[in-house]
């Protein structure tokens, strides 16, 4: 089907065709010109490991540095950490806490996981309708986070000079407005052109389905009134 046929079908199907398209027109609208812009604060928690575990013969020496052991710190990776990290501020429960808190929508990814000789950080994205709520959100995050951490050392019996910590290098001092207008108006142009299709289908489909209940009651008609049906004529000479 060309676009001249296209445009044709939505044409003769204008009754349903124009409504979609000023309905999804509206609705872009609404998102680009009324819609309140969303704002983006963001915080970046670096996990840096504890001194290095004493040696055998630093702990012949001296005893006592046989408690300084830190079984998270002894993964291969403090990726590990960071991801437990991030499943543990992201459940369920964990988020309803942090929603009652104060905080909004917010996204907690991991970077630097593909570099093993990089300490892993913590990126925290929180959204709000203006710029204070989302610079809180990042902040309760990133509070949790550090707490979670402390938490779970601590739940070992590990020390505080062999803890792992967690340093927030970037805070979330300001926020920014997000691009996510565009985005969203294109999303509702999608939406809009599937029920388009959609609709236009139907109405091309029932069209078809009428004309064919038309066919076969004129058909019906020739039959009644004795005369031969045309149809029956082309079948005959296809047969012979």
């Amino acid at each position: 089907m060309d676009l001249f046929s296209l445009l044709g079908t939505l044409w003769r199907h204008k009754w349903v065709s124009i409504p979609v398209v000023l309905l999804t027109l509206a609705g872009m609208g609404y998102v680009l010109a009324l819609r309140p812009p969303t704002y983006e604060a963001k915080a970046d928690i670096l996990l840096t490991n504890p001194p290095a575990a004493p040696t055998a013969f630093q702990i012949s020496q001296d005893p006592s540095l046989a408690k300084m052991n830190n079984p998270l710190a002894n993964l291969a990776s403090l990726t590990y950490v960071a991801e437990v990290l991030i499943n543990s501020v992201t459940a369920p429960a964990a988020k309803a806490e942090l929603t009652q808190a104060g905080a909004s929508g917010y996204q907690v990814v991991l970077d630097n996981a593909s570099q093993s000789n990089v300490p892993p950080a913590i990126d925290v994205v929180a959204t709000g309708r203006k710029p204070r709520p989302a610079m809180r959100s990042a902040q309760l995050v990133a509070t949790a986070i550090s707490s979670e951490l402390h938490q779970l050392q601590a739940s070992q019996n590990v020390r505080n000079n062999d803890m792992i910590t967690a340093v927030e290098y970037v805070t979330p001092s300001s926020a920014t407005k997000s691009s996510g207008k565009l985005e969203t108006a294109a999303g509702v142009a999608a939406i809009g052109l599937i029920l388009l299709l959609v609709t236009v289908s139907m109405a091309q489909g029932r069209e078809e389905q009428k004309n064919r209940r038309s066919r076969r009651e004129r058909r019906s008609d020739y039959r009644e009134g004795g005369h031969r049906d045309p149809a029956d004529s082309e079948a005959e000479v296809a047969r012979r």
